[in-house]
C-alpha cells in the first residue's frame, strides 16, 4: 500500500511533528529557517531520502544550501526535491 490513509498510518507523533506509516517511510514536518547563528537551522543533522519545500520563494540561500545538503540517505544519490512556488 502507497496511498496515505487512516489505514496505512501508523504513529502520529505532533512533539516530534512526525507521521509513521506501517510500511516504514516516517514524513517530517520542519522548518528550514534558522533561529540564530548559534542555534542554527532545525533541519541540521538531518538525512533524508526525498524533500518538498512549501513556498521556495520564501526560503533564502541558506536554507535552501541546508535543505539540499539533507540528500545524503538518498539512494543512489537521487534526491527527490519538490517544491511549491508563488506563480
Amino acid at each position: 500500500p502507497t496511498e496515505p490513509s487512516a489505514v496505512n498510518v501508523g504513529h502520529v507523533r505532533v512533539a516530534e511533528q512526525e507521521i509513521l506509516f506501517r510500511w516504514g517511510v516516517t514524513l517530517q514536518f520542519r522548518a528550514a529557517k534558522a533561529y540564530s547563528a548559534a542555534v542554527g537551522s532545525p533541519i541540521q543533522g538531518q538525512d533524508w531520502v526525498a524533500c518538498g519545500i512549501d513556498e521556495e520563494q520564501d526560503c533564502d540561500d541558506q536554507a535552501m544550501a541546508d535543505v539540499v545538503m539533507r540528500g545524503r540517505a538518498a539512494p543512489d544519490g537521487r534526491y527527490l526535491l519538490l517544491s511549491t512556488a508563488e506563480t
